[in-house]
């Protein structure tokens, strides 16, 4: 029990650090939503009361990137505006599922139609799950607070810090905690690896297995995303994967108590019941078309790890040791966000301590530029740039994340290296932490190559699979603590690797050295000696 409490505290510090990104872009949008907008331009941007407005909440919920905690406070406005509540719930379900970056890098993962498919049926699933709730329990809410206008200017900047700060600080920290914990809390229930098996392609009960389990579960789009590569390559259930992205991204236990706060529990209840069984029944109706061809079920897959206990039984587990591993697993634009998470949690506890609104008041005070050469610029024009601009960033960030694929490969050599080292010299936790990584770069060359055109056939998606394939034998050698079964996949992996790395970049050939036949034929015909040098070096890469 103790290693399951440390194993708890050691996924709570994982899941703050990978939320830390999109729950700041959550905040962001809130505040612009709040001061720049306004309600009435907000619920117009929605769709209002029309039809289209669940649609519009879908689209709008794939282009922000946002997590299902990051949509907490989107949500929170969007029912301030008096949005529908069938577009809240499809902006809700729909903005943790994907964003540009880690759809570009689901493309890696199995053939494209898998993926297209995927985000067709989460359309169809928040169309029917909004239209349903709607229909039997109306959402009457209608906005029950009136923001003044803040005059253009700086003053109009500052006030969507304000919004931010204040969101951070008041009440919503609750439904953001809760969701880390429950997610968390699910190492106090599952032992070590206790998931490893639970999705089998020929099990019938995986789909609804894994949707039960995915309710707890939360998940960032690009985490989840990698978590479903690790399931298309181990030939697991494709209807235990899109239960998994549909409820384990979309959904967690923040925005569950947030529906009941707000909506009640019958509402809650419904709507919940409803997602639950049509996601189910989608997942069985998926499950078979979708199964990849030539993909062999491996038996087992380690990615439901993170939402087990983290350490074995008969491992020693100290404050120290958890605080390690987390340091050692963080990236630094987590530990940047967290550092803003801070700040602004930090600047909306200083505004409250104008218990008389003063700063509120100065930032809505008109200002007088009569005279000046000053632009008003309108708050449509302002919000949709600021819109346009987490979108085109979202873009720019692909460009950004998957590098050029020179690039990529010489991030992977970097940490190949001491990949291959560990495991030959028997460094299980060095094989444990580099080997992901090595993983992960693999994908992004395929992902970089999308971007960037560059030729890809079958012959590179079977060089990218087999060094994956070899690199999970690795795993398994270093899990089994086989010295000798690692030395030897340690080696067929660094082959495999540059073959992999070849498929990209091939060596030129060099010409072939002509025969004594063909030189007297030539020396007859010219009269000249064959003098071309051969350039041995170019055969490098």
């Amino acid at each position: 029990m103790e290693n399951q409490l440390w194993g708890m505290l050691f996924r709570l510090l994982q899941v703050t650090a990978q939320a830390g990104p999109t729950i700041l872009v959550g905040f962001l949008v809130a505040g612009v939503m709040r001061r720049l907008m306004g309600y009435e331009l907000t619920k117009k941007m929605f769709g209002g009361d029309s039809l289209r407005s669940i649609p519009q909440a879908w689209l709008i919920g794939m282009l922000l990137p946002v997590c299902s905690l990051g949509a907490i406070p989107v949500i929170r406005q969007m029912h301030k505006a008096g949005v529908p509540g069938g577009a809240i719930l499809a902006f809700a379900l729909s903005a943790p599922l994907f964003n540009p970056i880690s759809l570009m890098y689901g493309l890696s993962l199995s053939t494209p139609v898998v993926i297209v498919t995927f985000a067709a049926l989460s359309l169809l699933i928040v169309t029917i799950v909004g239209l349903l709730i709607e229909k039997c329990f109306p959402f009457l809410d209608r906005p029950t607070e009136v923001v003044p206008p803040v005059s253009y200017g700086v003053r109009r900047m500052l006030s969507v810090g304000d919004a931010a700060c204040r969101d951070a600080f008041h009440g919503l920290w609750i439904y953001l905690a809760l969701g880390l914990i429950g997610s968390a809390s699910l190492c106090l229930f599952l032992p070590y690896g206790f998931l490893q098996d639970k999705a089998e392609r020929t099990d019938v009960w995986a789909p609804l297995f894994m949707a039960v389990v995915s309710l707890p579960v939360y998940e960032t789009p690009m985490t989840m995303i990698v978590k479903l590569g690790e399931m298309f390559q181990h030939g697991n259930s494709v209807g235990a994967a899109f239960a998994l992205m549909i409820l384990g991204a979309g959904v967690n236990i923040g925005v569950i108590v947030w529906l009941w706060l707000h909506y009640g529990k019958l509402r809650t209840f419904g709507c919940v019941g409803a997602l639950f069984l049509i996601v189910v029944g989608l997942s069985y109706l998926v499950d078979k078309p979708l199964t990849p061809v030539g993909v062999a079920p491996v038996g087992h897959t380690h990615a439901f790890d993170a939402y087990c206990t983290p350490f074995a039984p008969n491992t020693e587990v100290s404050f120290q040791i958890v605080l390690q591993r987390f340091f050692q697993n963080l990236q630094l634009y987590e530990a940047a966000s967290l550092v803003g998470w801070a700040v602004l949690i930090l600047g909306g506890w200083l505004l409250s301590i104008d218990r008389h609104g003063k700063i509120e008041r100065w930032l809505e005070k008109p200002v007088n530029r009569s005279g000046t050469w000053d632009v008003e610029l309108s708050a449509k024009f302002l919000s949709g740039t600021v819109f346009a601009g987490l979108v085109a960033a979202s873009v720019l960030g692909c460009y950004l994340y998957y590098q050029p694929v020179e690039e990529v490969f010489a991030e992977m050599k970097t940490a190949h290296t001491p990949l291959a080292t560990a495991g030959n010299t028997k460094d299980w936790d060095g094989v444990q932490y580099w080997l992901p990584i090595v993983n992960d770069w693999s994908r992004r060359v395929q992902v970089s190559a999308y971007l960037r055109r560059v030729p890809q056939t079958e012959f590179h998606e079977m060089q990218a699979k087999i060094f994956r394939d070899k690199l999970d034998l690795l795993r398994h050698a270093a899990e089994d603590r086989e010295p000798e079964v690692a030395q030897k996949a340690s080696l067929a992996m660094q082959k495999s690797y540059r073959r992999f790395r070849a498929a990209y970049f091939p060596l030129p050939r060099v010409k072939p050295l002509p025969t004594i036949d063909e030189t007297s034929e030539k020396a007859e015909e010219s009269n000249e000696p064959d003098s071309e040098p051969l350039h041995s070096d170019e055969t490098t890469f």
